[in-house]
């Protein structure tokens, strides 16, 4: 994980900063996931703030982002009191994405259990 960490972190300082959005999120999750919790939540309020500051695009209120940020706020934020609260939080939207990916029938090759 230590190495994906390196190429996520060079592939996010090689973007332009008007242009990243998701990518803070990713090196956010993967810093819980590998128990750097200080460095992701760090990631993580300037992910919530790159995301509130794209609430609008010019006069165009871009709706979705607007709920995402409450969204983070309302339920992600609370969770990130501990290294092991935020360990589990990802672990947890890890399990429910395989399951929904393995309940599509394109997807039932996918059937193996995966320990993190």
């Amino acid at each position: 994980m230590g190495y994906a960490k390196e190429q996520m972190e060079s592939q996010l300082n090689g973007i332009p900063g008007n242009r990243v959005f998701w990518e803070v999120y990713e090196v956010a999750m993967l810093c819980f996931l590998k128990r750097d919790f200080e460095e992701g939540k760090e990631y993580f309020d300037r992910f919530l703030q790159i995301l509130k500051d794209s609430f609008y695009v010019g006069d165009l209120h871009i709706e979705w982002r607007e709920e995402f940020y409450n969204h983070c706020i309302q339920h992600l934020c609370p969770k990130l009191e501990s290294e092991e609260a935020t360990y589990k939080m990802v672990c947890d939207m890890i399990e429910r994405r395989r399951n929904f990916f393995s309940s599509k029938p394109s997807y039932k090759k996918l059937k193996k259990e995966f320990i993190l």
